[in-house]
């Protein structure tokens, strides 16, 4: 699975399937998310915070970050892991914060598309899409002292969601 692969774990041998009770696929992006979200709700626990998908719960993704970023700015300290890692853990952090928008504001028309050139991004039915993901991955790389928070990303993000700022709906 892509996501073992991220974080260095060996991939767990699935049960052998039943001939006789046909079942339907998970979509992989489906398969993604919920693995993203477990990692991210473990991660949280890890760092003493309840991660329960409300938009309370997003200053800890983003002290969460912080600390990715003062790891990514110095990898003597970790060997080099988290320069390794960015993407798997901005992509833990990106779908929590899109999944926090969803649930945040579920009559918005949005939902979890992938879009070309973009990837796993909330995005609304043939116009705007948010992307989580790159923004975490900013957070990381450059730091909120650059300007890259997610705080402020998502309250951005729910405002368009809600119809509140004057984004087109077009990309």
């Amino acid at each position: 699975m892509f996501f073992g692969k991220l974080f260095g774990k060996k991939p767990k041998e699935e049960p052998a399937k039943r001939e006789d009770t046909p079942q339907a696929e998970v979509p992989k992006h489906i398969q993604f998310i919920g693995s993203c979200l477990g990692h991210a709700k473990k991660i949280g626990e890890d760092y003493g915070v309840a991660l329960d998908y409300t938009p309370a719960s997003i200053p800890a993704v983003s002290r969460i970050l912080d600390g990715y970023h003062r790891r990514y700015l110095h990898p003597e300290e970790d060997g080099g892991a988290m320069q390794e890692k960015v993407n798997a853990f901005a992509s833990v952090f990106g779908v929590y914060i899109g999944e926090t928008l969803l649930r945040t504001h579920p009559e918005s028309g949005y939902g979890w598309a992938e879009k070309e050139d973009f990837g796993l991004v909330v995005a609304k039915e043939g116009g705007y899409h948010i992307d989580a993901i790159a923004k975490a991955t900013k957070q990381i790389v450059n730091g909120r002292e650059n300007g890259d928070e997610v705080v402020s990303f998502f309250d951005v993000a729910g405002q368009v969601m809600e119809g509140k700022l004057g984004v087109s709906g077009k990309e």
